[in-house]
């Protein structure tokens, strides 16, 4: 365990999976805990329906969030900055008392509850489905490409 541990923490992928379980060791009985749902696997993974991934791979014409054109829509993002998820966040925040940011994941994941693992769902799905700027959209908005 101490070798994957080593591996893990110095590897150069795996940002988004970092910030929910600094420990593989814990990693595991929290996941069996809330259950692997495919958007908490494509959250924790940051693979998935959100505009970040989607333009990576030329699926969408821009990187970039309905909520703000100037944000890249990606899994921090929408868990911890998206005003279209303000009131989720704080109602989250006055339930288990911890502040809703990558620092405090652990922690929050951590919680018995399952109210932990229905924010990340809900909030994952309502962005999936989220209008998406067009290409267009970005040109207005930022000005063309030099």
């Amino acid at each position: 365990m101490g070798e994957w541990q080593h591996q893990y923490t110095e590897g150069n992928t795996g940002e988004i999976p970092k910030c929910f379980f600094p420990r593989v060791e814990k990693a595991q009985n929290i996941l069996q805990q809330i259950g692997m749902m495919s958007q908490m696997s494509q959250t924790l993974t940051n693979h998935g329906g959100l505009s970040q991934y989607l333009f990576r791979f030329r699926l969408q014409d821009s990187p970039h969030y309905a909520c703000d054109p100037a944000e890249i829509q990606d899994v921090l993002h929408v868990l911890e900055e998206c005003d279209m998820f303000f009131r989720e966040r704080v109602a989250l925040e006055a339930e288990i008392d911890v502040r809703v940011g990558r620092r405090h994941f652990p922690e929050i994941f951590g919680h018995v509850k399952h109210t932990a693992a229905d924010f990340v769902t809900a909030l994952v799905t309502t962005a999936f489905n989220s209008p998406r700027p067009t290409l267009e959209l970005y040109v207005v908005v930022r000005g063309p490409s030099p």
